[in-house]
């Protein structure tokens, strides 16, 4: 009887033992946790900071370690660590912003190497779905509110960084709508990069008014030259005579907007938060497939995030299909929950 009992209890410690093992080998808890590397052109504005952010919360979320990095605007250090992820047998690569040609090698690379990559404001060959606001129908309304507070004439310049996808695809939507008015003439393009975007973009527009006493218009590719070409017009005393475009509702630039001395500006504002969720849910519906090529075929080419109309004068033009706010309801969309309005404190 005593030896069925110390049986019984020996039993009963391999059978828990067993389960033990069980369970920490299949229990989501316990597996293995997987990793996903999120390379990052350039942290230095809100957008990118903000989609940033909401990879990195919503990775997490769903169970992934991340391993971040910042490239700092350049982009072979961009790619390098791209190269770095793939190195490190990652189990998915998120390439957020940046020159996207540079890209087209080192995403086939990880691709072939059966890591799936998910690229954001730029489309890749390599990479298993791609996702963007839709700069497209954002570049038409841009160029619309410029040529209908130009009337349908002047001279304008461009403030743009070549290389980068979306802005390449703003630039020449809003130059679509141009060409219908043969009045309206381009006397500059100029490269502002991401190292002092503000101070570059204020010391080009301050040097095209003195050259062109009479400039009406203003096309940024993106938020920030905007602040530094409104700088310029309000220091020379033009706000009655340029109009100034472009895309990114950052901070600083629906501030410049909500200023009772700007001049005419437009900004087509996206959701970069919205924009991180939908590409961590892509990567990681790619990494449960598991095979890239399979990846590829089920996932969308590209995801769409929705685009807001943001001015601070009548549009003069019809914006049915898009949500348009002033600067002060912009802030509150956007902003409210986590900053004050700068101009109310």
């Amino acid at each position: 009887m005593q030896w069925k009992i110390v049986t019984g209890r020996k039993v009963l410690a391999v059978m828990l033992a067993m389960l033990g093992f069980l369970l920490l080998t299949f229990a989501p808890g316990f597996a293995e946790q997987k990793v996903v590397g999120v390379a990052n052109q350039w942290l230095g504005n809100d957008w990118n900071r903000f989609c940033h952010d909401a990879i990195v919360q919503r990775l997490e979320e769903l169970g992934y370690k991340v391993i971040s990095t910042n490239a700092l605007g350049n982009t072979s250090q961009q790619v390098s660590d791209v190269a770095t992820f793939i190195s490190r047998h990652v189990d998915g690569i998120i390439i957020k912003g940046g020159e996207g040609p540079a890209f087209e090698d080192v995403a086939l690379e990880a691709f072939n190497a059966g890591i799936p990559v998910v690229s954001v404001d730029m489309f890749l060959e390599g990479s298993v779905a791609n996702v963007s606001t839709n700069n497209w129908a954002g570049g038409v309304h841009i160029g619309l509110f410029m040529v209908n507070h130009m009337h349908r004439a002047g001279k304008y310049i461009i403030l743009d960084t070549p290389g980068w996808h979306t802005l390449t695809q703003r630039r020449e939507a809003a130059l679509t709508v141009f060409k219908s008015f043969p009045e309206m003439k381009c006397v500059g393009t100029y490269e502002v990069g991401t190292t002092d975007p503000v101070n570059s973009a204020y010391e080009i527009t301050k040097q095209a008014l003195r050259a062109h006493p009479d400039l009406e218009g203003v096309l940024c590719t993106w938020g920030l030259p905007m602040v530094g070409a409104a700088q310029a017009v309000i220091e020379l005393g033009k706000q009655d005579q340029v109009v100034i475009v472009g895309a990114d509702s950052d901070r600083p630039v629906i501030e410049m907007m909500h200023r009772p001395d700007a001049p005419a500006m437009a900004n087509i504002g996206q959701r970069p938060k919205l924009l991180g969720v939908i590409a961590a849910n892509l990567i990681d519906q790619a990494i449960k497939i598991g095979d890239p090529k399979a990846a590829k075929e089920q996932l969308p080419a590209v995801s769409f995030g929705p685009t807001i109309m943001i001015s601070n004068r009548e549009p003069l033009n019809d914006f049915a299909e898009l949500k348009r706010l002033d600067p002060d309801q912009a802030w509150e969309e956007l902003y409210i929950q986590e900053y004050p309005k700068p101009w109310e404190e």
